[in-house]
């Protein structure tokens, strides 16, 4: 199995339809947008992973459909495939919409197995009329009603016996328990079967309300997956980090927001079965009020580098929107420095900067490089960076010499971001952005529309993984080794021996 730089990640499921493969891709693309974290893909060999997706997977698992269950039922042997130590597993017609997923990695350590839901023992529940009645012909103290679309689960023996324990109920009592989705080739709601085996075993799951996951069911609904900002509902207005499209509806909300994500990844538009049009709002390139606010759109924990650091403010946001794991701080501060009307002298504010992130400095997070951008660009190996600002010459040559110097020092799939897109002041930063974009493989992703813009170009990826003719156990580097996407992952396309 694969070697990973963290032993937590992201597993979804495509079986049975192709278009589950569309869901899952665009359920891969909200996660790499905002978490670092890998993405799994568990498939079966009716549908295809197009040359195209597969990149965004960091591991694509083909199963036999035989060896799996029915449709949904799949989810029964999660266990089985997931390539992780602790694992959070997402329905394919869910979205990333916040990036504040660390928290809940972190509270969720320790739980063999658990969901988002409630504990409840009297009232309507599935198909019963009161749900003591199930309780009570099973034995139970109590039953766990949950959302399906999320499961956190960990490689133990207590998670094995859950897992163990839900199958039984599968194979003994699934007609009591449970029903057939209107659909049949869907299988059986999984969700009775998980959590009458909590509630024996006495695993409890996460409430509501912290925010994990709500399904879209009620409005009026203010989502926006790339600005990482999502709030629905009325009494109470929740704003989960995770969204569950049950049949994809709000329709209008999941079309638009996975339409801006494919934009920006330059993906091929996909529209949802039942889906007329794209909609006009899914704009190619995205337009953020101010320069401040181009930071929330690129990843966060990465290692990033201001290059035109000057008294430090804006690298201060950066720290702040960003979180950085390593933020390298890039000026040669000359005897004269001299920015927004602001004047003095180079040594002074070099000293201001170190002194002001002192502390992140000794703990290894901010570095400090005094010297020019070109030099300070040898010193960084290739694909080193996940996301660069360039701010310091505006000129046209000195934009020109940055983008040159830095594009190789970003990874595929990373950003280079910058300010002053304006022609104003004899300012060269758009020629040099745009000859650029248009002899290098990478394109405009977003603009603010203050008086003096910021922009952020992405760079594209190489071409994913072919799926093999006879595929081999043996394990593939994926294309997006070492890049933000895929951290030094390495790819495994499986398939079942019969």
């Amino acid at each position: 199995m694969a070697s990973f730089p963290t032993d937590e990640g992201y597993l979804t499921l495509a079986t049975g339809r192709q278009h589950y493969v569309e869901l899952a891709t665009n359920l891969a693309l909200s996660v790499k947008h905002k978490n670092r974290r890998p993405v799994a893909l568990l498939h079966d060999e009716r549908v295809e992973v197009p040359p195209t997706h597969r990149p965004y997977f960091d591991v694509v698992i083909e199963a036999k459909a035989s060896h799996l269950l029915p449709g949904l039922d799949a989810k029964l042997l999660l266990q089985d495939y997931s390539p992780f130590e602790r694992t959070m597993f997402i329905d394919s017609d869910c979205l990333m919409v916040k990036p504040d997923v660390g928290r809940f990695w972190g509270a969720l350590r320790g739980h063999a197995l658990t969901v988002v839901g409630d504990i409840i023992r009297r009232g309507p529940y599935c198909k019963f009329q009161d749900v003591a009645e199930l309780i009570a012909k099973l034995g139970l103290p109590h039953m766990v009603r949950h959302n399906g679309g999320f499961m956190y689960f960990e490689k133990s023996e207590a998670a094995r016996r859950a897992f163990a324990q839900a199958r039984a109920y599968y194979e003994e009592h699934r007609d009591f328990l449970s029903y057939l989705h209107s659909d049949a080739s869907k299988g059986y709601n999984e969700e009775p079967l998980f959590g009458a085996a909590m509630a024996l075993l006495g695993l409890r799951p996460v409430p509501p309300r912290e925010n994990l996951m709500y399904t879209a069911r009620k409005g009026p609904y203010d989502i926006d997956v790339l600005r990482g900002h999502c709030a629905y509902g009325e009494d109470p207005v929740v704003s989960p980090t995770f969204v569950h499209f049950v049949r994809l509806e709000p329709r209008e909300v999941y079309v638009r927001e996975t339409a801006r994500l494919r934009r920006w990844f330059d993906l091929p538009l996909w529209l949802p079965p039942g889906s007329e049009t794209t909609p006009a709002d899914a704009e190619r390139v995205l337009r953020v009020p101010a320069k401040a606010d181009i930071l929330p759109l690129l990843p966060r924990e990465g290692i990033a580098a201001e290059i035109g650091v000057f008294k430090g403010g804006f690298s201060q946001k950066i720290l702040e929107a960003a979180a950085p794991s390593r933020l390298h701080l890039i000026d040669p501060w000359p005897d004269e420095v001299s920015s927004g009307g602001v004047t003095g002298k180079g040594d002074n504010f070099h000293q201001l900067v170190v002194g002001r992130f002192q502390q992140r400095i000794d703990a290894g997070q901010v570095v400090v490089h005094r010297t020019t951008s070109t030099e300070a660009a040898k010193g960084f190996p290739e694909g080193y960076f996940d996301w660069v600002f360039l701010d310091a010459n505006h000129g046209y040559e000195g934009m020109r010499q940055d983008l040159l110097a830095f594009y190789p020092k970003v990874k595929p799939g990373g950003y280079i971001a910058g300010h002053d897109y304006v022609e104003v002041k004899g300012y060269g930063v758009v020629q040099a952005v745009d000859e650029f974009a248009r002899t290098h493989p990478v394109h405009l992703v977003a603009l603010s529309s203050d008086e003096y813009a910021s922009f952020i170009l992405r760079k594209r990826l190489a071409a994913g993984p072919q799926k093999p003719t006879a595929p081999s156990p043996a394990p593939r580097r994926s294309a997006l080794r070492g890049t933000p996407l895929c951290p030094g992952v390495i790819a495994l396309p499986r398939e079942e021996t019969p």
